[in-house]
C-alpha cells in the first residue's frame, strides 16, 4: 500500500485514493465511494453505520476537514446523507453537497456550487488539511473532481489525469469528463 506523510490507510479504506497536491506543506486530495456503502449483486444497497464511521475516523486521521459529495439522492438508500452529515458532524469534517449525474459533469448550478466551494477547499489544500470528493464508487465524479482540483492548483489538465489514474485504473469514465478537467481558463497542456 502507497504511503504518504501521514500513516498508512487501514484496510477498511484500501478502496480510498489520494493524490498528492505538490504545494509545498500541502494537503492531499482523496477521492472515494460513499462511505460505509455496499451494493449487493442483486443492485440493492444499504449502509452499514459502523464501516461508515470507521472510514469518516479514518479520513479524520488523514487530515480531512473537508468533504464533497457529488451524490444524487436517488443514488443512495433511505437516510445515507442525514447518517453521512451526522457522522461528518462528530467528527467535525464539513460536507459540500454538489450533485452530478453519474458519468456525467456539473450543470449550470454544479458549476456555480463548485466556484464557491472552490476557494475554501484550496485555502485547506494549502494549510496542510487534506480534502475529499465522494460518489457511488470513486471511479468516475470523484476522479473527475479530483484531477481537477489538482488543475485549479497548476497541474497540466493531461497530468492531472495520469496522477488520478495511476491511483485508480478506469478513473475518469467519459470524454466528457476529461472535458471538464481540461475547461479550467487559462491552464492547458504544454
Amino acid at each position: 500500500m502507497e504511503k504518504n506523510n501521514k500513516r498508512e490507510l487501514p484496510n477498511e479504506l484500501a478502496t480510498y485514493r489520494y493524490v498528492n497536491t505538490g504545494l509545498e506543506g500541502g494537503g492531499s486530495i482523496y477521492f472515494m465511494g460513499f462511505p460505509g456503502l455496499t451494493i449487493a449483486v442483486d443492485g440493492s444497497s444499504f449502509i452499514h453505520p459502523l464501516d461508515m464511521e470507521s472510514t469518516i475516523v479514518g479520513l479524520v486521521e488523514q487530515g480531512i476537514n473537508y468533504l464533497v459529495l457529488l451524490n444524487e439522492d436517488h443514488e443512495l438508500p433511505v437516510n445515507a446523507k442525514v447518517d453521512l452529515k451526522t457522522c461528518l458532524t462528530k467528527y467535525k469534517i464539513k460536507l459540500f453537497e454538489l450533485p452530478v449525474i453519474d458519468y456525467g459533469i456539473p450543470d449550470s448550478t454544479g458549476e456555480y456550487l463548485w466556484n464557491i466551494y472552490l476557494e475554501e477547499l484550496l485555502l485547506s489544500l494549502k494549510s496542510c488539511k487534506s480534502v475529499g470528493f465522494c460518489c457511488l464508487s470513486g471511479t468516475g465524479r470523484s476522479a473527475m473532481f479530483a484531477a481537477r482540483l489538482l488543475v485549479e492548483i497548476g497541474s497540466c489538465p493531461r497530468k492531472a489525469m495520469e496522477m488520478v489514474r495511476r491511483k485508480l485504473d478506469g478513473a475518469i469514465e467519459t470524454i466528457e469528463q476529461e472535458s471538464w478537467i481540461e475547461k479550467v481558463k487559462g491552464k492547458r497542456d504544454d
